[in-house]
């Protein structure tokens, strides 16, 4: 039976991607839960009947026929000497084999016995007991291990689905073999007696080992209700010997581990379930008249820690609720269960777990400060009026509170995070030696500063990371302590701070490439070290692909000149890795320090980004025709991988990128993969990359590529936007504004498209563009797509009446947007406002389209370029840019009224400047407030 020690936070981590991925309706009794079960997003689960109140530890501690204290069985471990897991289950084959062949047909060549007889010669084969159980003990701690290593990195872009669903498979394989040996040895020892046997006592500890099987198989719902029928059919068969001899049922040492099934299912009614158990087995004892063990204080930890790991919302109300109980009743019945230092871990695992941000982090800490006063003895806090202390944390609880912090997505959590690490460096100092950080601490740690940002004041994300990073490695090399020593989980989390804190123009793509090296390097060392020392190590850390990702990803934002070659080179020394580790023989393959070195996909995409950023599309676009050609350890393209691409011709500004980036598109529609389809982001980047080449035709082309967007997502509508499964309202919410906002930046692209094409009909097209935008039901314009619709209009050329049609045409577009300012607050429309870009194209509209040449068009042109002036000082939006457009249109006379005359009566003492010297005045000379 699994003890909720250490380890628990090591399987807090292995179910971090799983919990993280559920939702499920608010539930605050069983009752809502019946009514609501089959309408959940859980995919993985069915309808089941459910109690119609929360089970109350109080009953269960009289739900028996009798309280007499039952003397449980005493549970022997076998041992048996050390052989590899193929070896394990090919011997529990041949034994399953064995028991067949001799119940179907009686070969008597084949003996039970519970203990080995190495003198009975009469017997070809001998199934002795103990290896059985040996045997099937085995294989449930061959599945724990299995599950424990089936682990990924948070940060890790690899995906591992597919080997998780082969370890999962193999362990309920190996779980239903051990099922199997049990249910031949009571036909084998039935056959023999000649009589029916409920509970035949030379095989019933074996169930425990069994269950254990499929609690730690990582099966999900499939193998805790295998092992609840195995449970069941054993309670069924353990009543009915009851109620013939001795009136009392031990089953504790059964219980626990079908308990203990739910509790590693992660389903979201996981903890329902495992309490709905205790339920049926109070029913079954008082319908029956016998006694059955009650629960102890390990039952009620796998049930809390049942709920921590479901993902359900309102596991923590459960969870707070499960322990007021237990401690109400060992108040007022005896101590058996109070909570121990694995309950108050379960506890802090549920709100870590409980997806409630800073709400949880705090409830966590608060927690944790009430333990370290009782530890300290500042306090004495009570849970009861029996006086019960909290007990003392220990690394464990710290990083339970750590990790709910770096869930919490609180701008408070690095702050937080650093003061609960210095708390517990501080103590560990004074001789508190509980509350000495691990590994796991200095990872957590880092891994949320490296999810922070820049603030004023403070260092990067990348430099206060690797500071800590230092201090781990001194604190290892001072006290040669293995679990201080750095992972290859803790670089992996200063390498994306670094990444993270990279920006164009400064150096953190340098200082994450100079801590890869340094991370190789101390991988290389101990590799060799290993070899020479015949394997012995007393630590080993390894190099892995997200390493390498997080420093491609720093280049690619670097804005360097040199980055898409840096991100080449380091591309080329991933490969060279994968190619020494393939050609590395395998004996030694599971120590090699690249052993996890394979370039994937986001490798080969942040290359093309790194180049896409530096204008070298040429070469993005090599490496696309490379994965195409399947020249690339097998790594396959995906949409993001052609987006990544179309954009980099976007960026790159040159006259045929628009052809360019729709030829790439048209490869990528022309693979007819349903795994690889250009989604909005793919168009909006063709049509940005034919709006910045200004080639003749090219704004009809992003038109084009428009309509063929909306023909592709017609059935898009936010409102009603679903994703797999279900989702909750929130989620549909952020979804919607993701897809409403793309939508809107590639409608605006093509209005700018229009307004930069110097085409005749520019502004018409431009403002039919817009119009469509504003029938859209679900996508609103914003002051951008008003602004590029009177650029449009600003830039026409031709007669004075093309002119005059242009300027009209801009006073439609510019009354269409008041009028949002006018709508009721109440709307769902949102008001529209105009920024500095828009003055400034106002004024260039003025300018352009409204005559200098005829006396009475040049009064009014004046005035009105001196009322958007002064409405543009107003609202604080003149900048260099608004006053140089502003004097290269306003005549002498309406600058030097509007500009320096209002300029010199705030100088006062410098009058003396000349004209001049005024003319070329800029925003920095004028008052604040402009």
């Amino acid at each position: 039976m699994s003890q909720f020690s250490t380890a628990i936070y090591k399987v807090l981590i292995q179910r971090r991607v799983l919990s993280a991925n559920r939702r499920i309706p608010s539930i605050f009794t069983s009752s809502s839960l019946k009514n609501n079960f089959h309408q959940t997003s859980c995919p993985h689960t069915q309808p089941t009947h459910v109690s119609n109140s929360r089970i109350s530890v109080q009953q269960h501690r009289f739900f028996y026929a009798s309280q007499q204290p039952i003397e449980k069985p005493s549970i022997k471990h076998f041992s048996s000497s050390a052989s590899s897991t193929p070896s394990v289950l090919e011997r529990a084959k041949s034994i399953l084999q064995e028991l067949e062949k001799q119940n179907s047909d009686g070969d008597d060549s084949i003996s039970v016995n519970n203990q080995t007889d190495k003198n009975n010669k009469s017997f070809r084969t001998l199934i002795n007991l103990t290896e059985v159980s040996a045997l099937v003990d085995k294989l449930s701690k061959i599945n724990a291990q299995v599950n424990k290593n089936d682990v990924t990195s948070p940060s890790s872009h690899i995906s591992t689905e597919s080997s998780s669903a082969k370890h999962h498979t193999s362990s309920i394989e190996a779980s239903e073999l051990a099922h199997s040996i049990q249910k031949q040895l009571e036909i084998y020892l039935e056959q023999k007696q000649q009589k029916k046997i409920f509970v035949n006592p030379s095989t019933a500890y074996i169930y425990s080992h069994v269950l254990n099987c499929f609690a730690k198989s990582g099966g999900g719902r499939y193998a805790a209700e295998k092992a609840e029928s195995i449970f069941l059919d054993m309670l069924e068969k353990k009543i009915e010997e009851a109620k013939k001899n001795v009136k009392e049922i031990s089953i504790i040492y059964l219980l626990n581990p079908t308990l203990d099934a739910w509790a590693h299912s992660c389903v979201f009614d996981a903890g329902l379930r495992a309490q709905e158990l205790l339920e049926k087995v109070r029913n079954s004892g008082i319908e029956n008249g016998v006694t059955i063990e009650s629960p102890d204080l390990q039952s009620y930890n796998i049930i809390l820690n049942a709920w921590a790991s479901s993902g359900n919302p309102e596991a923590t109300d459960y969870v707070m609720d499960i322990f007021d109980e237990m401690i109400s009743a060992s108040s007022e019945l005896n101590k058996e269960l109070y909570p121990d230092k694995a309950t108050f871990g379960i506890i802090l695992k549920a709100w870590a777990l409980s997806m409630k941000g800073e709400e949880a982090a705090l409830r966590a800490e608060s927690i944790l400060k009430k333990m370290e006063n009782s530890m300290l003895g500042l306090s004495s806090p009570t849970l009861s009026t029996e006086n019960f202390q909290y007990p003392s944390p220990d690394t464990t609880a710290y990083n339970l509170v750590l990790d709910a912090w770096s869930r919490s997505k609180s701008k408070h959590a690095e702050n937080r995070v650093e003061e609960i690490m210095t708390r517990m460096l501080r103590l560990y100092q004074d001789g508190y030696q509980q509350t000495k950080p691990n590994s796991i601490s200095f990872t957590s740690s880092i891994s949320t500063i490296a999810r922070s940002t820049f603030s004023s004041g403070k260092s990067s994300p990348g430099h206060r990371a690797e500071r800590l990073l230092h201090r781990m490695k001194e604190m290892y090399l001072q006290t040669g302590d293995i679990d201080l020593a750095p992972t290859v989980l803790t670089y992996g989390a200063v390498l994306d701070a670094w990444a993270k804190s990279s920006y164009r123009g400064n150096d953190s793509a340098e200082k994450a490439e100079k801590l890869l090296n340094q991370l190789i390097q101390e991988a290389q060392e101990q590799y060799e070290n290993t070899a020479d020392n015949c394997g012995k190590s007393s630590q080993h850390i390894h190099v892995n692909t997200t390493c390498f990702n997080s420093v491609l990803s720093a280049w690619a934002k670097s804005g360097h000149a040199d980055a898409g070659l840096k991100a080449q080179e380091l591309l080329n020394r991933l490969e060279s890795y994968a190619s020494i580790y393939s050609s590395c023989p395998d004996s030694e393959r599971d120590k090699h320090f690249a052993r996890d070195c394979i370039p994937d996909i986001i490798s080969y995409t942040s290359v093309i980004n790194a180049y896409a950023n530096t204008g070298s599309a040429i070469k993005a676009e090599e490496i696309l025709d490379r994965l195409e050609q399947q020249e690339t350890n097998n790594v396959r393209p995906n949409t993001y991988t052609y987006s990544s691409v179309i954009s980099a011709w976007a960026k790159s500004r040159k006259p045929d990128a628009g052809r360019r980036a729709e030829a790439v598109l048209r490869r990528m529609m022309d693979l007819d993969d349903p795994d690889i389809q250009p989604n909005i982001v793919t168009f909006s980047s063709v049509i940005d990359a034919h709006a910045k080449s200004r080639e003749r035709g090219s704004a009809a082309r992003a038109e084009a590529i428009l309509d063929h967007m909306e023909d592709q997502f017609e059935s898009f509508d936010p409102s009603t936007s679903k994703s797999k499964g279900k989702s909750t309202s929130g989620e549909i919410t952020s979804i919607s504004k993701i897809k409403s906002h793309k939508i809107l930046t590639a409608y605006n692209s093509v209005i700018d498209a229009w307004a930069k094409s110097r085409d005749i009909d520019a502004a018409k097209r431009a403002n039919q563009v817009l119009e469509r935008l504003e029938r859209k039901p679900n996508v609103q314009p914003d002051i951008i797509s008003y602004s590029s619709a009177l650029n449009a209009c600003a830039k026409t050329r031709g007669s004075l009446k093309d002119k005059q049609k242009a300027y009209k045409l801009a006073i439609k577009i510019l009354n269409r947007m008041e009028s949002t300012n006018n709508s009721d607050e109440s709307g769902d429309r949102k008001k529209v406002k105009p920024n500095s870009i828009t003055y400034n194209v106002l004024i260039e509209l003025v300018g352009n389209l409204m005559s200098s040449k005829i006396q009475t068009q040049q009064k009014k042109r004046t005035k009105k370029l001196e009322t958007i002036f002064v409405k543009c000082c107003e609202d604080g939006y003149l900048n260099d840019f608004i006053l140089t457009t502003f004097r290269r249109n306003a005549n002498q006379e309406s600058f030097h009224k509007m500009v320096v005359t209002n300029l010199i009566k705030d100088l006062k003492d410098d009058e003396s400047r000349s004209y001049q010297e005024l003319n070329d005045i800029s925003v920095s000379d004028l008052p604040p407030e402009w």
